[in-house]
């Protein structure tokens, strides 16, 4: 049976590739920090809007 899906040499293919290698480790480190800032910010948001700064 033949694969249809079979685009070797596609530039869509190249980019699809592209992505899987070079895309999850920087949106794993931008989830990681936004999880961290909202944990900071949930931890600090009543004392930076008061107005005792």
């Amino acid at each position: 049976m033949k694969c249809i899906l079979n685009a070797t040499g596609l530039p869509l293919q190249d980019l699809m590739l592209g992505a899987s290698v070079y895309f999850p480790p920087f949106f794993k480190a931008f989830a990681l920090g936004f999880v961290i800032w909202l944990f900071i910010h949930r931890l600090l948001r009543d004392r930076i809007y008061s107005d005792e700064i």
